[in-house]
């Protein structure tokens, strides 16, 4: 049985609120979520799923589901404010930046040999 829910928000200490989504949307990311950031200016919330191999986008204004992107394994995510874009790491050594635009842009930036990333990603 698939949880009813795998995102929540929580709005300045108010009441902690299930992000709303289909059944599919939520098994596709095969009870699982790794890290997430937060695009404050768009109200996108971003949210990898490496067991799913996507990365959910979900509108924080209408707790709603967005849209996905396939990557493989997806692990750690950040938002670079200046950028306007998140950067993914994905489990398998890639990295991926995915601009918010009108519509999300995905680009890889580099496919690392033998490297591995785990769920979290700090850039410095």
């Amino acid at each position: 049985r698939q949880p009813q829910a795998l995102v929540a928000w929580q709005f300045g200490g108010g009441e902690l609120k299930s992000l709303i989504a289909e059944q599919e949307t939520i098994a596709g990311c095969r009870g699982y979520m790794a890290d997430l950031a937060y695009a404050e200016e768009a109200g996108l919330l971003a949210v990898t799923s490496p067991r799913g191999n996507r990365v959910t986008f979900w509108d924080v204004g209408t707790l709603a589901f967005v849209s996905a992107l396939e990557l493989p394994e997806p692990s750690g995510i950040e938002y670079l404010a200046a950028q306007n874009a998140f950067v993914v790491s994905g489990a398998k050594g890639g990295v991926y930046q995915i601009a918010v635009e009108a519509e999300l842009q995905l680009t890889t930036l580099h496919q690392l040999e033998h490297t591995q990333w785990d769920n979290h990603l700090l850039l410095g």
